[in-house]
């Protein structure tokens, strides 16, 4: 009885195992071409051999001796060890009026923009420009204000009964361009024999990027 119980179990366990290889058979998908034609690319290593990649290539960090480009690149800055300078240091970008550079703007954290005709700005993310440096004509860029307020208006046609309502006053914005900041005065109503109340309410805008040179 041991013995049959045994065969019988060797004989399911077989059975397992053959249908798992079956589907694993049938998943496979035969190459497309003869060998080595197909194979994967190589992968980036540590070797000494000269490697190409043909796509494009994102570090973060890249330390090394050399560096051949064939095709294209984007490169905000190289960093020299062997002089302690950056590349950008030995041939500045002057910014309009030419009394900073890129490399200045990059390193108190800004960005250098370009406003046309052969001229660039830094930008920076505050309302000010840093000690040193002056603002360029209204460059900037703001955020919307709102500001709630109530005032008295006539209920209808009824003299002397007057009713509270709420508005909102809002400044509006501008992406970075060379526009004044936005200062609204509402005002939606005017004092008449049936309700003084005349209420004015103003919003201003507030920078949050400033062009400086």
């Amino acid at each position: 009885m041991k013995t049959q119980l045994f065969d019988a179990l060797k004989v399911s366990v077989l059975a397992v195992v053959i249908s798992f290889g079956l589907s694993y058979a049938f998943a496979w998908t035969a190459p497309t071409a003869t060998p080595p034609t197909g194979n994967v690319s190589a992968p980036i290593n540590t070797g000494a051999g000269l490697q190409t990649k043909y796509g494009n290539l994102t570090v973060a960090n890249l330390g090394t001796n050399s560096i051949i480009v064939s095709g294209s690149a984007t490169i905000n800055d190289v960093y020299i060890t062997s002089i302690g300078k950056w590349a950008s240091e030995l041939y500045p970008v002057n910014l309009v009026n030419g009394q900073h550079t890129v490399s200045q703007c990059s390193g108190l954290g800004g960005s250098s923009v370009d406003i046309g005709g052969g001229n660039k700005l830094c930008k920076f993310a505050s309302a000010s420009c840093p000690v040193g440096w002056a603002k360029y004509g209204n460059w900037s860029t703001t955020s919307n204000t709102n500001v709630n307020y109530e005032l008295n208006t006539v209920n209808g046609d009824i003299r002397g009964k007057c009713k509270s309502e709420y508005r909102v006053c809002s400044s509006g914005s501008h992406i970075f361009s060379n526009t004044t900041k936005e200062t609204v005065v509402c005002q939606t109503w005017d004092k008449n024999e049936w309700c003084q109340d005349n209420e004015y309410a103003s919003a201003t805008a507030v920078i949050t990027e400033t062009g400086c040179y």
